[in-house]
């Protein structure tokens, strides 16, 4: 990860592919796999990549990596499907992730729910309809959800500030 948040995507896919044939059920590689997936637009070989990390771990943060690459192909119900499931467990509550790099530097660990509401709120209207009138209340509630369960989420500010919710 540090690869690739320090743009050295060269070096870090250099890296994930020598892993990956040494052992190719290293998850943490394989996650890595799917994020260079995703940014040559191949979201369905990413999809198949997270989905067996998904059914060999069993962690929520693949269910939501899943739900964010659903919304990447545009299928924005099957990720708020995804997204649901994830609230609907306890063993989300207080698990972490880690997030985009910070302005400063550095990155920011996030809580996996913070993450799950601002994802629901970025996709309320693609979900709901653009033209629905439950899209700005959604949005709003989602976002100051996701700051209540974490209030330095950086993103999830930004989203506040720029949208004036």
């Amino acid at each position: 990860k540090y690869y690739i948040y320090n743009q050295n995507a060269i070096g870090a896919r250099i890296m994930t592919e020598k892993a990956l044939k040494v052992n190719a059920n290293n998850f943490k590689m394989l996650e890595n796999a799917a994020v260079f997936d995703q940014m040559d637009g191949n979201f369905e070989i990413a999809q198949t990549k997270l989905q067996k990390c998904y059914e060999a771990t069993k962690q929520s943060k693949y269910q939501y990596k899943l739900a964010e690459n659903y919304a990447q192909m545009t299928q924005y119900k099957s990720s708020d499907s995804m997204l649901n499931l994830i609230l609907a467990q306890d063993s989300s509550k207080n698990m972490m992730m880690e997030e985009a790099p910070r302005v400063e530097g550095g990155v920011q660990s996030v809580r996996l729910l913070a993450k799950v509401y601002l994802l629901k709120a970025k996709i309320a209207s693609l979900v709901l309809g653009p033209k629905d009138p439950r899209v700005p209340k959604f949005q709003k509630e989602y976002v100051n959800l996701s700051l209540s369960i974490q209030p330095d989420y950086e993103e999830a500010l930004y989203i506040k500030q720029q949208n004036k919710l």
